[in-house]
């Protein structure tokens, strides 16, 4: 009868902890608010943004290959990179701007393609601009 008055001891120990685990579980968990949903966006942002860019260099990346066996496509191929640098924002434009100036390292054709990109960018608007600016530091441009 002693041995039986341990194990009962020992599985009310064993109760207690699993129900004070599970009490601390239970205070602990906590139901996804939306500052953690929030938190998600910008990770939501870059992947939209990676399948926005793929979607264009990709093809742009494989008819290179067929592009560079001819000269008339090969100048096709290169206004096609300078439009797509345009479309793809300014840090491609400014990667574009760059390349125009390295003829060392890059063919003299596809540099004076390029060189567009210095004086002759398709600008954007400065209301375009002013809603950026917004969007990303939550201010007006007076304000800030």
């Amino acid at each position: 009868a002693l041995g039986s008055v341990g194990v009962t001891a020992s599985a009310m120990a064993f109760v207690n902890y699993e129900r004070t685990h599970a009490l601390i579980e239970y205070k602990t968990y906590k139901e996804p608010s939306n500052d953690d949903l929030v938190a998600n966006v910008p990770k939501v942002k870059v992947a939209i943004r990676l399948c926005y860019l793929t979607f264009w260099f990709l093809p742009l990346a494989t008819m290179w290959f067929v592009c560079s066996w001819d000269h008339t496509l090969y100048v096709w191929w290169c206004k096609a990179f300078k439009k797509m640098l345009e479309i793809t924002g300014p840090a491609f434009v400014k990667f574009g701007q760059w390349a125009a100036m390295r003829s060392d390292i890059f063919p003299k054709e596809f540099c004076d393609i390029l060189s567009d990109l210095h004086a002759h960018v398709t600008p954007h608007s400065l209301r375009h601009t002013k809603k950026l600016i917004k969007e990303n530091l939550g201010g007006d441009v007076d304000e800030l």
